[in-house]
């Protein structure tokens, strides 16, 4: 069976096409302005941690090749020492 549910709306015009035929008042966008805001700042921040912990992992996998290998740890060490 099909999922019969509406898409979520991706942008901003998107949201507010959707609460077209409600009307607003200028407290109501305010608040819809705020609730928007923090979702998309809350989808960042959950971003960076998602990037931040692919850079460890990534820097895990380094280490550990590192240690299995001492031509890659010693040009690891060169190039950290250059900068």
């Amino acid at each position: 069976m099909a999922n019969s549910r509406k898409p979520r709306p991706k942008t901003k015009p998107q949201m507010r096409k959707l609460v077209e035929e409600i009307v607003l008042t200028e407290e109501d966008e305010k608040i819809l302005d705020s609730v928007w805001d923090q979702m998309r700042r809350e989808i960042i921040q959950k971003r960076r941690r998602e990037e931040a912990r692919n850079r460890k992992k990534s820097a895990g996998l380094i280490l550990d090749l590192a240690r299995e290998n001492t031509e890659l740890r010693e040009a690891l060490l060169k190039e950290t020492r250059k900068g």
